[in-house]
C-alpha cells in the first residue's frame, strides 16, 4: 500500500483530547483543490484531474485507519468518524460517512486497524471538504496515535501488515 502527503489525512497524530465535542483529527482534504467550485460540468470518473485528490473522489477507494500508538484511559470510549462536509472544521453540513461506532480504549492498542469498507466510494461533488472528527467521552485521553489516508491498494495477503 501507498500513502502519499496530499491524500493522508493524518501520521501517527496524537489522540490525546479531553472528552466532549468531536475535533478534527489531524488534516482535512480538500477535494476541489482549493477551487471555489468544481468545473462545470464535473469531469466524469476516468476524465481529466484537476487535483491528486481527484483520483480518489468519485471512486471507490481505499482508506486506511490504524492506531499507532496505544489509547490510555480505559473507561473512556472514542468515536472515529469520516466525514464530508462544506468547510474544513468539518461544521457546515457535514455527512458522516463511515463511523466506527463507540470503541472502548482498551482496545485501541498499537496496530488496531479500523474496518472501513475497502471499496468506500468518496461522493465526487457534494461538499469539498473529508476528514476525521474525534469524540472522546468520560474522562480526558493522555497518550495514543493514528495514521490515517487514502492508499492506492490494500495489501491482503497472509500475514500483512494489514
Amino acid at each position: 500500500m501507498i500513502f502519499d502527503k496530499q491524500n493522508s489525512f493524518c501520521f501517527n497524530t496524537t489522540l490525546v483530547a479531553t472528552a466532549g465535542a468531536a475535533v478534527v483529527l489531524g488534516d482535512v482534504i480538500d477535494l476541489w483543490g482549493g477551487a471555489a467550485s468544481l468545473p462545470n460540468p464535473v469531469p466524469p470518473v476516468g476524465g481529466p484531474l484537476a487535483t491528486v485528490a481527484d483520483a480518489f473522489a468519485g471512486r471507490q477507494s481505499p482508506i486506511v485507519g490504524i492506531i499507532t500508538t496505544a489509547v490510555t484511559q480505559a473507561a473512556n470510549t472514542v468515536t472515529l468518524a469520516l466525514t464530508i462536509a462544506d468547510n474544513a472544521a468539518l461544521t457546515t453540513n457535514p455527512v458522516t460517512l463511515w463511523t466506527s461506532g463507540a470503541l472502548a480504549a482498551a482496545t485501541l492498542v498499537a496496530g488496531y486497524r479500523l474496518r472501513i469498507p475497502t471499496g468506500f466510494s468518496v461522493p465526487l461533488g457534494r461538499q469539498q471538504f473529508i476528514g476525521w472528527l474525534y469524540t472522546v467521552t468520560t474522562s480526558n485521553v493522555t497518550a495514543g496515535a493514528f495514521t490515517s489516508g487514502f492508499v492506492t491498494q490494500v495489501q491482503t495477503s497472509p500475514n500483512s501488515f494489514l
